[in-house]
């Protein structure tokens, strides 16, 4: 892709890699990945082999790679696909590279060779930040996008450009592929400028590889407010009946590409930005079920239990089941940033909790 659809310097990027394994690849092999100029994200690494189903271990080392192990055989032509986020320095021209074999030469890191090994150049661009913050209803919470697996939201965003703007400036967004609207989507109404309805038309167009939203303010608007993205000015969007059907994972990021141009003229300026959030579950939609925390709910002279996230469920039926022979229940409870501030944890780590029922609770970094 091109565009805004670039790496760019001094910011945080995804990294996707793909390859077809050239031969086969015994048990008990590792993988390690290394990006040049980039600082990777601890927790942010994934590998999908496909139809091959592993309890990956990943472990991230310096700050440049990771690696996974406790795989099982890869077989010849399979198609690996890793992904993970680097916060990328300020240096153009950079490097992605893949190492595989056994786990005690990889951890070596020391050979001159390897059962296989593949490179990829890149470069990186500077990003002209012109885009402020973004958020979804119905929390509305800052830098925060629900996702819904039933109906819609709407999607609002800040816009505050540095580079100078002029007539007839426009904004066009690339969402990721499972991104939709609603089949009532109407390009006249359901986009808008602080909520005025009639004063923007959204085209929307999809495709294999993404969802492609132009911003354009109306004719009547632009009659009022010939430039409708002022440089230094903050500019308020809306998006209406768009649906995040997919929470983030390490798997499936969040990534939308932004170019503004500065105007409806041939061949204007654009600025260019790609901004990474999290689509979170929507909260308190899940009835019977409390959360709570911050206080001790066990204390003795010698042991002390802080309750940081305790699960209750207030109807019976939600947690009536009986486990069958080799199953788990899995609850994941995410938390924001905040959390990790109270101590220190280690990355797939277990970690000592109680509950009415046999449980084993594990920090999961991401």
């Amino acid at each position: 892709m091109n565009g805004p659809c670039v790496f760019y310097r001094n910011a945080p990027n995804y990294y996707q890699i793909k390859f077809n394994m050239p031969i086969d690849v015994p048990a008990g092999y590792a993988i390690k990945v290394l990006a040049s100029q980039n600082t990777i994200y601890e927790g942010s690494g994934y590998v999908n082999f496909q139809s091959l189903n592993y309890t990956t271990v990943y472990e991230y080392y310096s700050s440049n790679y990771f690696t996974m192990r406790s795989m099982g055989p890869i077989y010849e032509g399979s198609l690996i696909s890793i992904i993970f986020k680097g916060s990328k320095d300020s240096i153009t021209n950079f490097y992605v590279e893949v190492y595989i074999d056994t786990e005690a030469i990889i951890l070596a890191g020391t050979a001159t060779s390897y059962m296989f090994y593949g490179r990829v150049d890149s470069q990186s661009t500077d990003a002209n930040n012109f885009f402020y913050y973004l958020y979804s209803g119905p929390q509305y919470e800052y830098s925060r996008i629900d996702s819904a697996m039933t109906g819609t939201n709407d999607l609002r965003m800040v816009f505050y450009p540095y580079g100078t703007t002029s007539t007839g400036s426009y904004i066009e967004m690339y969402f990721p592929p499972d991104v939709t609207f609603d089949p009532n989507y109407d390009p006249n109404s359901d986009c808008t400028f602080s909520g005025s309805i009639g004063s923007a038309v959204c085209s929307v167009t999809k495709t294999a590889n993404y969802v492609y939203v132009q911003f354009n303010a109306s004719a009547s608007y632009l009659a009022s407010t010939p430039n409708p993205f002022p440089q230094y000015s903050y500019t308020w969007i809306y998006l209406f009946k768009i649906r995040f059907p997919r929470t983030t994972t390490t798997q499936y990021p969040f990534i939308i590409y932004m170019r503004l141009f500065n105007s409806s003229s041939v061949n204007p300026t654009t600025y260019i930005q790609a901004v990474t959030d999290c689509v979170l579950p929507r909260s308190n939609q899940l009835s019977g079920i409390s959360l709570s925390g911050g206080s001790n709910v066990n204390t003795s002279l010698t042991l002390n239990y802080p309750a940081f996230v305790r699960f209750e469920s207030k109807t019976p039926s939600q947690m009536n089941y009986v486990l069958q022979e080799n199953e788990v229940r899995i609850i994941s409870i995410f938390s924001n940033y905040g959390f990790r501030g109270i101590g220190t944890y280690s990355n797939q780590a277990q970690y000592p909790c109680s509950s009415n029922m046999p449980v084993t609770c594990i920090f999961v970094k991401g």
